[in-house]
């Protein structure tokens, strides 16, 4: 198995070059759902959760040959929107990318929401993202190299 080795003081780090040992969904714990916006006519709530967001483990050998194994949350941010009772959640968001900070437009018909995702043109940076509150039709309204946040809807 081809391996990548670099020295980190007494830590030998030997980096399998084929895919992780094992990626999982983050547990409970590690699982935060914030930033509610309701909307209009108070019937939905869009909110950002981190339900999706994996835990990764690989293992590594120390200088002694000692097995350690190490692992990290991958944190994926994604929108939602669900009924007021909290019954019908729904994911909007699909990305890799971080998506949120979601705010529903006055007739509640678009949600506009910040997003970090892979572009073709450039790095990941911040942009100022709009969808059909289903989630559809999601379209990049800043499209530029600079950070863009906090998106609202002038009321």
């Amino acid at each position: 198995m081809p391996t990548t080795r670099s020295q980190l003081g007494r830590l030998t780090v030997a980096r399998s070059l084929l895919p992780a040992i094992a990626t999982t969904a983050a547990p409970a714990a590690t699982v935060t759902d914030e930033q509610p916006a309701w909307s209009p006519d108070g019937s939905k709530l869009a909110f950002t959760s981190t339900r999706d967001s994996t835990i990764e483990t690989w293992q590594e050998t120390d200088d002694d040959g000692n097995v350690l194994t190490r692992s990290r949350v991958n944190i994926n941010k994604e929108v939602y929107v669900m009924n007021a009772d909290g019954s019908n959640q729904m994911r909007l968001t699909n990305q890799l990318g971080n998506d949120d900070s979601p705010a529903w437009s006055s007739d509640g018909l678009k949600i506009v929401f910040r997003s970090d995702r892979e572009r073709d043109c450039c790095d990941p940076t911040a942009q100022v993202w709009i969808m059909d509150s289903n989630g559809g039709n999601q379209v990049d309204l800043s499209n530029n190299g600079v950070g863009d946040f906090s998106p609202s809807w002038g009321h």
